[in-house]
């Protein structure tokens, strides 16, 4: 958000009044906001990247949310509602996780918390798991691999439902990425909108990689 925008949240705040774009007349507005960052708002006061008033005035109950590699106790019930999600969405019946794999999805860092996990899961369901039980088979590691051997990166969908023979070869990372795009291509029935949306990119951006891999 930049300075100017700042200046307008902090004096509807303070004045508890906006005013439309073209508008004459001040509008009360009566609102209680919640925000969120991943930054260090305190950091970015110090360099000038934010407004100190708007800050303290943001800051008035803060709750620190640690992430998910830290609650593990919660990754069981948050896939168990991911899980339901996707049958509804996918016209899937998977019922449970099997104690193996839960272990395995407990000790995975999760670097990117809950949305990772959400993804994981939709991806898991949509192109690997077709029974009613999530097995660690249906996890790209296979049994005896783990979660932290696979390569993790926004460019490539966060954390990628490796093949089992892909696992421990050197192959170049364009070759993965093609692989990846390919299997949830295959998987999304070749609806684009779908496959961008699971692969946590826009539909240009895989427009863009379709069109480098040759990919139909």
């Amino acid at each position: 958000m930049d300075m100017a925008m700042q200046a307008k949240i902090v004096r509807a705040l303070q004045e508890k009044k906006i005013r439309r774009v073209g508008g004459t007349e001040n509008i009360d507005v009566d609102i209680r906001l919640i925000t969120a960052t991943n930054k260090n708002l305190a950091e970015a006061v110090q360099k000038g990247d934010f407004r100190e008033d708007l800050y303290y005035r943001l800051n008035v109950v803060p709750i620190q949310l640690p992430p998910l590699r830290k609650r593990v106790e919660d990754i069981e019930p948050l896939t168990d509602h991911f899980i339901k999600e996707f049958n509804a969405a996918f016209a899937r019946n998977v019922e449970a996780v099997e104690p193996e794999a839960m272990e395995a999805l407990k000790e995975y860092p999760w670097p990117g918390n809950i949305r990772e996990l959400r993804n994981f899961i939709e991806r898991t369901i949509l192109l690997e798991c077709k029974g009613v039980l999530l097995k660690v088979e249906h996890l790209p590691f296979g049994k005896t691999t783990t979660l932290r051997d696979i390569p993790l990166g926004r460019e490539a969908g966060e954390g990628l439902p490796l093949s089992p023979q892909l696992l421990g070869q050197s192959i170049p990372l364009e070759a993965v990425e093609k692989k990846h795009i390919e299997g949830v291509m295959e998987g999304a029935k070749g609806n684009k909108n779908k496959a961008a949306q699971i692969l946590g990119i826009d539909r240009t951006t895989l427009y863009n990689k379709l069109k480098k891999y040759q990919i139909s």
